[in-house]
This record gives structure tokens, sequence and C-alpha cells, in this order.
């Protein structure tokens, strides 16, 4: 997987849920919330770009780092759980390539890190991210959009 790869998704994300998402981080409401969640499942569903036959994972946070939608989380990914916020439990401004998307004038960020959910580090690929800040600038972020692809050693 590339950059490219991440760039593709991100920006078909950006194009096919990008308002549903933005207009949750302006407002986060329980109706915001339903309405990301259905255009994010389309996205994923409908996404025919590089990277399609790759495990591809979208998350969305707050300008506070709070995590609102995790797709990977299966079962917990609820408006309850954003709530109770127990979506994910690391706050996502505290990650390098997070901080670049929220800080840097281009606002994205690209980062790669060994799961440890995964098992051994010997074992399992690493991770691609793509972190794009979504609001006007850093100095008025509504939040990040993160996109996640597990990439192949080979």
């Amino acid at each position: 997987m590339s950059a490219n790869d991440l760039d593709s998704l991100s920006s078909y994300t950006l194009k096919t849920a990008g308002d549903d998402i933005i207009n949750f981080q302006k407002n986060p409401t329980q109706e915001g919330w339903n309405k990301m969640d259905t255009s994010i499942k389309n996205t994923l569903a409908t996404y025919d770009g590089p990277g399609k036959e790759i495990s591809s994972r979208i998350l969305v946070s707050l300008a506070d780092g709070t995590v609102a939608y995790w797709s990977a989380g299966r079962s917990n990914n609820t408006w309850l759980d954003f709530t109770k916020k127990t979506l994910y439990s690391d706050n996502l401004n505290t990650r390098p390539a997070a901080m670049t998307a929220l800080l840097s004038q281009s606002g994205v960020g690209y980062g790669e890190y060994l799961s440890s959910t995964l098992g051994s580090l010997g074992t399992y690929p690493p991770i691609a991210t793509k972190y794009t800040r979504t609001g006007i600038s850093a100095t008025k972020p509504l939040g990040l959009l993160l996109i996640v692809f597990t990439r192949d050693l080979s």
C-alpha cells in the first residue's frame, strides 16, 4: 500500500460521507451520528479504488481527540459508546501523525505503526494511516478523519 492508496480512500470518503462527517463534528447529535454511520458504511461498501482488497477502516474524531466513530469497533461502535467515550481508549491527538495533521498547513499526516492488538511484532504487517484534519484551519479544527490500511510486507 502506498500514500496514494490512502489518498484515494480518503478522497472517496470525503466525497461520499464528508458532509455527514463534518456536520456531525460541528454539532454532535444522535441524528447526526446515525447519518454519519450510514454514510461511512455505504462508503466502505461501495469503494472500488486502490486498496479495496485490503482491510480498510475509518475513524472520525472530534477536535479534542475524542473518537466519535470507529468502523472497526464492531458491536461497540454506537452513539451510546461515543457518549460514554468507550469507542477507543486513546486520545487520537497524542499520535505524531495526528498532531501533524492538526497543526500543519496541509492538514494531513501519514503514519505507520505495529498494532499490539494483532499479536507479535514479527508476524503481522504494519498499519498504514492517513490523518486528515477537518475544519477551516489548524486554529479552528473540527477533528480528524483517519483512514487505516493493513499493509502487505511482501
